[in-house]
């Protein structure tokens, strides 16, 4: 079996990195304040426990990452007795 390949193939786009990407960022806005305001955390939610006698016997954790805007979606269920 002969394989076939172009002689000059299309060049596949190369990955960003984490770090270009905030190099980037501060070079549109200028200033490292502008860049954190983007990064800034949501407001923090009370601490939440399972009461002592409820025991969480299996979990499923679905995670959809948006790596354009640094955001994530999620959903967690889980099994208890």
């Amino acid at each position: 079996i002969r394989l076939a390949l172009p002689r000059n193939p299309t060049p596949l786009a190369k990955p960003v990195s984490p770090t270009l990407r905030a190099s980037r960022l501060l070079l549109r806005f200028n200033s490292v304040s502008s860049v954190s305001t983007l990064f800034s955390m949501p407001e923090r939610r009370p601490f939440v426990r399972l009461p002592t006698d409820v025991y969480p016997v299996n979990y499923g954790l679905r995670l959809k990452p948006d790596l354009i805007d640094f955001t994530f979606e999620g959903k967690l269920e889980a099994a208890v007795e």
